[in-house]
């Protein structure tokens, strides 16, 4: 087996969130993903924090690597609650300058006020050889 346990999650993409698809170098692959998991007071709120976040923090990070910054709410499985939950992955073309931006914690302050509870976050980066696992 691949996996211990499967979250059978379905996410829809947003729109107001601040999302941005920046052309990346020629010839220079995306080889890091940085992953935001969190439960938000209100969509509506979530939606203005990750928009002025991205506004505060898109030139910095573009100096960082950054080629996209996505972000996606959770579509509760027939039967389950509602959940006001959302996912934000951003796209870097390197693992160490994509932690060093995290490091600074710029714009964190825009969005933990809409947080329900500390976020899950991870950093991923490319696997080695020919071939890419995202």
């Amino acid at each position: 087996m691949l996996f211990t346990e499967r979250d059978a999650t379905v996410w829809a993409p947003t729109t107001g969130y601040g999302d941005f698809h920046l052309l990346a170098p020629s010839q220079t692959p995306v080889s890091a993903v940085g992953i935001i998991r969190v439960n938000v007071m209100s969509f509506d709120a979530a939606a203005a924090a990750f928009n002025s976040y991205a506004t505060a923090t898109v030139n910095e990070a573009r100096l960082h690597g950054i080629v996209s910054h996505t972000t996606w709410t959770r579509v509760p499985n027939p039967g389950e609650p509602p959940t006001i939950e959302v996912l934000g992955l951003d796209f870097w073309l390197d693992v160490k300058d994509m932690a060093a931006y995290y490091d600074r914690g710029l714009g964190f302050d825009l969005l933990g006020p809409v947080f329900a509870g500390p976020p899950a976050t991870s950093l991923w980066n490319v696997a080695p050889g020919e071939w890419s696992e995202w």
